[in-house]
């Protein structure tokens, strides 16, 4: 019971060992991926040889972890009062993942596609010029150097003004991932229309997704195993958990459902591609548009010819003849092709375009975030500590 306000200060430094390690392979993983040297094989290798250090670093460790509490565990999570406790952080859990649902944008997903683009500067200054994929490595950084300042200085500041409860924490988070979307939906908005956009500004939302983070994610682990009653604890973070999961599930569900099927009719090509599609007139400029499958068109320009496959820009729009020309995604170049069209494979678009695609997740976090106002206000809230017996 006399550590228990250490409890807080544990998890951060957990989170922050987390962070550590996945700042360096983020950064250092596209440096070999890219490198003909090194190459895919060194690039998924060196992590994997890595996770296999510290896996026989854990085992050595074995000896000196806390014993389990016990083997009941079962009958304490179907007891009335854990069926209680696991519907009750179930609602948690739900508004939890809806923030996982908008922070695996930035790992790797719509938030480095965005920084592929040529319009982005990826110049920090000082010639100093970072890949795309390796700017999601900020998050790691960020966590590194917010988790001591949100424990040490926002909290306790804040704590002499109201409690700083942790349902507190994880509401302000919600609200806090929906803002770092505003900007990434702005620095959209700059790309789509053909302006150039710093990259600095995408960091500043990786500054405003870490704060949200750190408000959700580290403080929803203490959460979790304070709520949990002794036998229960690791069934807890273990539901936990699975709202990352959850959320993981609800992001691949939400873009599956933006896809809209186009009717292609023909593809002219040459030194500018036209795609003949039924819905030219719906389409603005910049807007993606993906080919998937065979169509018997041919894009120039590289080694060898490949074919006409996944994702281009609309660089134009022809609304007399239903046709768009085609750029490229990165430098936003014509693109030549050669061929003969085939009524083959899938040609789509976004029901979302642009920075509405961004504003959508915005707009559900907001929404979110004020119904948990009112769950966070009826869950009523029971601590459990480990003591010894």
């Amino acid at each position: 019971m006399q550590n228990q306000h250490l409890i807080e200060r544990a998890f951060s430094w957990f989170y922050l060992a987390i962070n550590a390690g996945s700042s360096i392979s983020i950064w250092f993983c596209p440096v070999l991926l890219s490198n003909p040297s090194y190459g895919p094989k060194w690039a998924f290798g060196m992590p994997a040889a890595m996770m296999f250090v510290a896996t026989l670093v854990f085992w050595m460790g074995r000896k000196k972890f806390v014993p389990p509490a016990g083997k009941a565990w079962l009958k304490d999570v179907f007891s009335a009062e854990g069926g209680r406790l696991i519907l009750s952080l179930i609602v948690i859990y739900f508004f939890v993942a809806c923030f996982w649902m908008l922070w695996d944008q930035s790992n790797g997903n719509t938030w480095t596609l965005q920084a592929q683009s040529s319009l982005m500067d990826k110049n920090l200054g000082f010639g100093f010029k970072v890949l795309p994929a390796q700017i999601q490595v900020v998050n790691g950084l960020f966590i590194l150097a917010l988790v001591p300042v949100f424990t040490y200085a926002i909290y306790p500041i804040c704590g002499r003004f109201f409690e700083v409860t942790p349902l507190r924490r994880i509401g302000a988070g919600l609200f806090t991932v929906a803002s770092s979307f505003l900007i990434v939906a702005w620095v959209e908005q700059r790309i789509q229309t053909g302006h150039s956009v710093s990259v600095w500004w995408q960091i500043l939302a990786y500054v405003v997704l870490t704060a949200s983070e750190i408000l959700v994610s580290i403080t929803a682990l203490e959460f979790s195993y304070k709520q949990a009653p002794l036998r229960m604890k690791s069934f807890i973070m273990a539901l936990f958990l699975l709202s990352i999961s959850l959320g993981n599930f609800m992001i691949a569900g939400v873009n599956s459902a933006m896809v809209k099927g186009l009717h292609a009719s023909a593809i002219e090509a040459g030194e500018h591609t036209w795609v003949t599609v039924a819905e030219a007139g719906e389409f603005v400029t910049g807007q993606k548009i993906d080919f998937t499958g065979g169509n018997g068109i041919q894009i120039l320009g590289g080694k060898e010819p490949r074919s006409l496959e996944g994702t281009f820009l609309v660089a134009e729009i022809d609304k007399v003849q239903s046709r768009v020309r085609l750029m490229d995604v990165v430098e936003r170049a014509d693109v030549k092709t050669q061929g003969v069209f085939e009524s083959a494979g899938r040609v789509e678009t976004y029901r979302l375009v642009g920075p509405n695609y961004f504003y959508f997740f915005a707009g559900v976090m907001g929404v979110m975030g004020v119904i948990f106002i009112f769950v966070a206000a009826a869950y009523k809230e029971k601590t459990h500590v480990r003591v010894d017996a």
